[in-house]
């Protein structure tokens, strides 16, 4: 199968409207999509959600037989010394993972995946180095 070549705004726009979702077994202990962070967004200071000190939305993708992609927001929150996901409920994907029985999980029970999809990328690093703060800065 030929695909055009990925880009982060091609993939935000895939992402976002869920025209072409990826169905996927349930994964196992060891599931690895193989993303690769694409892009970094810090939101503007006047713009940010109230308590956090940087927010902004990250953007993980990977071309296998069909492209996937995987976006969530993340925030430095005063009096907490690391990057967090902001929401979990609002991680934007265009996989849909299914039992198997065929059936599409649903955003909740997806919700165990996704924290493990994020958790096996270098997020918080590639997010540092994109609001232009260290580890050690945060600590």
């Amino acid at each position: 199968m030929h695909l055009p070549p990925l880009t982060s705004q091609s993939l935000i726009s895939l992402v976002s409207n869920n025209k072409r979702p990826v169905r996927r077994p349930l994964p196992s202990e060891s599931f690895d999509l193989n993303l690769r962070h694409l892009r970094t967004i810090v939101t503007p200071e006047w713009e940010r959600p109230s308590g956090t000190l940087i927010h902004g939305l990250t953007l993980w993708g990977a071309i296998e037989d069909q492209p996937i992609g995987i976006s969530w927001e993340w925030a430095l929150i005063a009096n907490v010394p690391f990057l967090v996901v902001a929401n979990l409920m609002t991680v934007t994907t265009n996989l849909r993972l299914v039992s198997p029985n065929g059936d599409q999980l649903s955003t909740s029970d997806l919700i165990p995946y996704v924290n493990r999809i994020i958790r096996n990328t270098s997020w918080q690093d590639e997010v540092a180095l994109a609001a232009g703060i260290t580890i050690t800065d945060i600590n």
